[in-house]
């Protein structure tokens, strides 16, 4: 019985492990790119851009210009905080320049079983950044395979 018990316990260990914040942000991560594959959207994934301050930036997802629509970034957040929000802030006003006018960044956030900040979803909005809440992914796609 003890045995067992301490069985019971390494493997309740490990699946602690398995639920870190890496490999959660690793498997949000896995379930955006499926969305985007089951709606058919082209994307470049792992992608790393090089800013006005020569610093470079990783993209999660990045999406070609087609004649109907601009160039598009995406950047996956699984925990949205005012930190995180700052730091795509800075990530995005050191690369939009860069590139072409009319590129679009989202930002894909895990919110389900979770509180999003609202400062947070504004200071994204206030430059030009488009937060799409997990929960709200639906309403994206169209933008997403234009």
């Amino acid at each position: 019985l003890k045995k067992h018990m301490l069985a019971q316990c390494i493997v309740k260990v490990s699946d602690m492990f398995t639920l870190s914040r890496n490999n959660v942000q690793s498997l949000f991560l896995e379930d955006v790119q499926k969305y985007l594959d089951a709606n058919d959207v082209r994307y470049i994934e792992n992608i790393c851009l090089t800013g006005k301050s020569k610093l470079t930036t990783h993209f999660d997802f990045a999406i070609a210009r087609s004649k109907n629509s601009s160039e598009r970034l995406i950047k996956v957040v699984n925990n949205m905080n005012l930190d995180a929000a700052r730091n795509i802030i800075f990530a995005w006003n050191d690369t939009k320049e860069m590139r072409q006018k009319e590129t679009r960044l989202y930002t894909f956030i895990h919110n389900v079983d979770k509180k999003v900040s609202d400062d947070a979803l504004g200071a994204l909005r206030e430059y030009g950044i488009q937060p799409a809440l997990w929960t709200e992914k639906d309403k994206f796609i169209s933008e997403l395979i234009a």
